[in-house]
């Protein structure tokens, strides 16, 4: 990245590798309402947060390759659900309606 000063001097920043998580899953519907529908291979557990990263659910799932995830108590907004799944880590954003 250019940084420029006020000045018009400028540097480059350092080049950095961003490892973003994977997602071998599927998540859906997306938004929801109630509930939503996990899907993959060896789902270990999952937790959701809200925008400001308290963690709102956690759920052990046994390593299942499918799970029916409730979202009662939850109000209307934007999560972020965390999966396990196969020894990694998937985050992917859900929307309650």
């Amino acid at each position: 990245m250019k940084m420029v000063d006020k000045d018009g001097q400028f540097t480059y920043s350092d080049v950095r590798l961003v490892n973003q998580d994977f997602n071998d899953f599927s998540l859906y519907p997306n938004p929801a309402h109630d509930h939503f529908v996990i899907s993959g291979t060896n789902l270990q557990w999952l937790t959701i947060a809200d925008l400001a990263g308290r963690v709102v659910k956690q759920q052990m799932l046994g390593n299942v390759n499918f799970a029916n995830i409730s979202l009662d108590g939850l109000a209307k907004g934007v999560y972020m659900v965390k999966v396990g799944c196969g020894g990694k880590t998937g985050v992917v954003r859900v929307v309650k309606e």
